[in-house]
């Protein structure tokens, strides 16, 4: 009886002692694991073209564009809590600051990556940095995460004064501004099929000029919703590099009422563009009935 005791005892020993060592074999690969992790990021490259506050249509001065920044987990874990916060660089080109010179404008698309994820983030230029020629404005984007992460990238952009450089000056010429289209008589063929005049736009600037847009108004002094002029072809192109030319060709409309007073069909054709400027031209026309000449 004592010898089976003695056996149960040595028995249970040996368990105890199979199920200690288990545990440290686990404790032991657990903390392997842990020190084989290794978070990291990488980023896409990432450029602001300057700034030329003299010349705010060209390079967006009050309206900087957004340029994106992926970030991609190179790490062999997962990261969680993704979070980011700019930082501005307080000295910059012998220049005292206290403000971000940066802004985000669409946030990170996503707070967890798994290893070879990928994530963005919109970035760019405060609107109205102070226009001091050929300043450097850095800020530096910070990247966190609930495993200690923290990477960073530096952002920079240099505000250029309008005698840096050449400056854009968009114009328009539109040729002619203002033609008469004479005397259409009554019942004769001019009256019912009128001749059309081409009116000539050139870009006389050292810019390319787009979104060009061309409308007719038309009318007459006894019906001033009418329509009198017509478009038979319409401008020829909506973007002019400089010295290009675009044209449109106008008409009276046919089967005009005879007026009695002088040129009483008007037409007023104008034409836009994407940078604001605009250009007219006026026209006019007469029917008169065939006893006139």
């Amino acid at each position: 009886m004592r010898a089976n005791k003695k056996f149960k005892g040595f028995i249970a020993l040996l368990m105890a002692l199979l199920i200690l060592m288990s545990g440290m074999a686990g404790t032991a690969v657990a903390t392997s694991d842990a020190l084989d992790e290794q978070p990291a990021l990488t980023f896409s490259s990432i450029y602001f073209a300057d700034l030329n506050y003299g010349v705010d249509w060209e390079n967006n001065w009050s309206n900087p564009p957004s340029q994106v920044l992926t970030i991609t987990n190179i790490g062999n874990t997962t990261l969680t809590g993704l979070d980011t916060t700019l930082v501005y660089c307080p000295y910059s080109d012998s220049y005292w600051i206290d403000f971000d010179a940066f802004e985000i404008t669409t946030p990170l698309s996503a707070t967890t990556l798994a290893p070879g994820q990928s994530a963005t983030i919109s970035i760019r230029p405060v609107p109205y940095l102070p226009p001091i020629a050929m300043l450097f404005f850095g800020s530096e984007l910070v990247f966190t995460s609930d495993c200690g992460l923290a990477q960073s990238i530096g952002l920079g952009v240099t505000i250029i004064h309008r005698r840096d450089r050449s400056e854009a000056q968009p114009a328009l010429t539109l040729s002619p501004i203002h033609l008469d289209f004479d005397y259409l008589r009554n019942n004769s063929d001019e009256w019912r099929d009128p001749a059309y005049h081409v009116f000539t736009l050139i870009n006389t600037s050292n810019t390319t000029i787009t979104g060009l847009n061309a409308t007719l108004t038309s009318g007459s002094w006894f019906d001033y919703n009418s329509k009198s002029f017509e478009v038979v072809r319409p401008l020829s192109g909506t973007a002019l590099a400089p010295g290009q030319s675009a044209t449109i060709a106008i008409r009276p409309m046919p089967y005009l009422p005879i007026s009695n007073s002088g040129p009483d069909y008007w037409g007023d054709l104008e034409i836009t563009s994407g940078c604001g400027l605009v250009v007219n031209a006026h026209m006019t026309a007469y029917v008169m009935g065939r006893r006139d000449r």
